[in-house]
């Protein structure tokens, strides 16, 4: 299902039994990911470490759409619902509240009024502002990768779209054939998912928000040659450390 996991037993598993965990052994973490799951455990989002171990459950994961939490007794494996129902991939809303500030956002989102499926947190003003209303419209995903999603909507007015996937600058939104807007605007909203700003009057729209790497250009050979040494070195450095017990892992910019 489109939903994702916390197993707190095993976090790298997740690829073997086919699932999407929250969290996991990767070669980068995006900063702001991990500066709100050390925050969610307690810890100090200043201090954030690439590696969080988790001891409590957060409320707030219902945001990223976590369903099932998993754990070891003894030999058994356990899995347990979430206390709160995951919320869906994608969340049509025209509530919103503005804070440029992250210690704000995690304290806005700590509040007993903050209710992340009928109101989103952003960081700057969305242009066009959406109308406050009780229904928007509907979205659905007509296809998705780990690199890409096209999303087809329709909707009655001016809204933001949430998606509950992980917000880096990398992502960008380009309209597709069919759709009436031109441009949009994506955004981070509740400090680390995706919001993207749309105004339409009782129309269909399709967009697709894609995943851009930073252009590398080609080096020459003396350059390219140095860099494979360099890559071997760090495989040897990598290979030593895991036979001691260690594992690296790097943050990478919000």
């Amino acid at each position: 299902g489109d939903y994702r996991i916390m197993n707190v037993a095993n976090p790298n598993s997740a690829m073997l039994i086919g699932a999407q965990d929250m969290w996991g052994y990767e070669a980068t973490v995006v900063r702001r990911y991990a500066e709100f799951m050390t925050w969610s455990q307690g810890g100090d989002p200043d201090q954030t470490m690439s590696y969080v171990k988790f001891v409590r459950y957060d409320p707030l994961f219902a945001m990223l759409r976590l369903r099932y939490v998993l754990g070891q007794r003894g030999n058994q494996l356990e899995i347990g619902d979430a206390a709160e129902a995951p919320m869906s991939h994608l969340q049509l809303v025209s509530s919103y509240r503005v804070l440029p500030d992250r210690n704000a956002i995690f304290d806005a989102l700590r509040s007993t009024t903050f209710d992340p499926a009928r109101e989103v947190i952003l960081e700057s003003e969305p242009e066009p502002k959406p109308s406050p209303s009780e229904s928007v419209g509907t979205a659905r995903i007509v296809a998705g990768s780990t690199d890409a999603v096209e999303i087809e909507a329709d909707v009655e007015q001016a809204c933001i779209l949430l998606i509950t996937d992980a917000f880096t600058p990398s992502w960008r939104a380009v309209a597709l054939p069919g759709s009436v807007q031109t441009n949009y605007k994506l955004l981070p909203a509740n400090y680390i998912l995706r919001a993207g700003i749309h105004a339409w009057c009782a129309y269909n729209w399709e967009v697709d928000f894609n995943y851009r790497c930073p252009r590398v250009s080609r080096s020459p050979r003396p350059v390219r040659a140095y860099l494979i040494a360099a890559i071997d070195r760090a495989r040897s450095i990598r290979g030593a450390a895991r036979r001691r017990g260690i594992r690296s892992k790097s943050l990478v910019p919000r």
